[in-house]
């Protein structure tokens, strides 16, 4: 049944005019109370859709709204009837429309984007407490009242533990660009919260950026903010965040350092002591508090970054190259790499990273990790010319049985044919590629 203006609804509400029509099954109408005197304007959303399966969606969205009454982040209900053909609802008009109407202030203002973030994050939380998951959040679902920002549309929401009223001919729903890997491979029914925090992330970044969220893109932004947001939207669910609570606190961190409002490398600094003293203390590590070091680094200015990672002890590259830390390492190394080359031009550093990278080298289980430790300690050799380093490295080299690793040691030997490593014995190398590798730079000098 389509309403239209002049409509009397259940006897209550009269239509007069059309607010919205975009929805996919449910519309918005502009209505007057005939019976009551709110102290605001009325929209009245009701289910245009006849199929059962659209009513059932529609009447779980008004049964989820009404448990958030008095709830000021999330959107109210004034009135419903579900057994009303066509079911529906009422509610306060929000004239200042969504977050896509602030996206250009958002864009330029980063005081802005702070306070903004901050309220969609508490408006989803307030369903993960009660137990919900959205699962369609896009920053047309975030509505603005004056300063509030409210969530609105818990059409998709999902009580945890409840059952679903989808069908197997729609196996996922949502926005596309939006929706996180997990609900096209079939767990749509069994979203998480790491599901709504990938469509955060997705969110903010079209809040930031006007471009599709489909593929996202550095340019223009801070690489703080953007590493949050990169993490919001990996697509292993298990390195997303995993809470609101954990998100918050690293865009927090993230508008620390964008503002020039608290120091970075101080509070990196308290992680770092914090790691040593429990290694100390307590002989064991807690890996949070490593990754959030990790995190932390990443979103420093490159002086501070290097301050705090030139206090990095021995046995932090010991606990680095665990299992539970290779995801986190390459990224790192990034990082760590451009501290080297610094480090070894002003003094005799080149010693200590070829260790710690040996360390790294002969613990880790990744082959890429192992190439990439080389490779720095390589490269630091080189910089710096020490000969303990440059042996250091020849005695990584000559380890290696494995040709897998030899394959992608190889290309670092070819990059640097000109140095300490063109006089590597072929004899004593273990890997049939790495002699191969060592025979052409030879013949090719010859």
């Amino acid at each position: 049944m389509m309403l239209q203006v002049g409509d009397i609804v259940d006897g209550k509400y009269k239509v007069t005019g059309l607010c919205s029509d975009s929805g996919g099954m449910g519309t918005i109408l502009f209505v007057d109370a005939l019976i009551s005197n709110p102290p605001f304007q009325l929209v009245l959303k009701y289910c245009k859709d006849t199929d059962p399966e659209a009513i059932q969606r529609f009447c779980r969205e008004t049964k989820y709204l009404g448990k958030f009454q008095g709830n000021s982040k999330v959107l109210q209900i004034y009135d419903s009837n579900i057994h009303h053909s066509p079911a529906y609802f009422v509610m306060q008009y929000y004239a200042d429309g969504d977050l896509t109407k602030v996206a250009d202030r958002l864009m330029n203002d980063i005081a802005y984007q702070e306070i903004v973030f901050y309220k969609m994050i508490d408006c989803i939380a307030e369903l993960h407490q009660e137990g919900y998951q959205h699962r369609d959040i896009k920053p047309q679902n975030f509505l603005l009242n004056g300063s509030d920002v409210i969530v609105s549309d818990l059409g998709l929401a999902k009580a945890v533990g409840a059952g679903t009223t989808f069908t197997g001919s729609r196996d996922y729903w949502g926005t596309f660009g939006y929706m996180p890997p997990e609900f096209i491979d079939g767990d749509f029914k069994q979203a998480s919260p790491p599901s709504d925090i990938f469509m955060l992330g997705k969110s903010f970044y079209w809040l930031l950026t006007k471009r599709d969220p489909l593929y996202l893109k550095d340019q223009n932004l801070h690489a703080a903010i953007f590493h949050v947001i990169e993490r919001c939207c990996d697509h292993d669910k298990g390195k997303r965040y995993q809470s609101l609570a954990e998100l918050k606190q690293d865009l927090n961190l993230a508008f620390d350092v964008i503002l020039n409002r608290a120091s970075g490398v101080d509070r990196a600094g308290q992680m770092l002591s914090q790691i040593i003293n429990r290694l100390s203390n307590e002989n064991r590590y807690l890996p949070t508090e490593i990754i959030s070091l990790l995190d932390t680094l990443i979103v420093l200015s490159e002086d501070d970054r290097n301050t705090v990672i030139s206090k990095l002890p021995q046995d932090f590259f010991v606990i680095l190259s665990q299992p539970e830390f290779v995801d986190k390492v390459i990224e790192f190394f990034r990082y760590y790499e451009v501290f080297v080359k610094d480090a070894v031009d002003t003094w005799s550093y080149a010693e200590i990273v070829a260790n710690y990278m040996k360390i790294m080298f002969e613990r880790s289980n990744s082959d890429q990790t192992k190439a990439k430790a080389l490779e720095i300690a390589v490269k630091g050799a080189i910089w710096a010319n020490r000969f303990a380093a440059m042996d250091t490295c020849t005695a990584m080299i000559y380890s290696i049985q494995d040709d897998n690793l030899g394959m992608l040691v190889a290309p670092i030997i070819f990059s640097h044919a000109n140095s300490f490593l063109k006089n590597l014995e072929v004899d004593q190398c273990r890997s049939n590629v790495i002699q191969i590798a060592l025979r052409r730079i030879q013949k090719r000098q010859k």
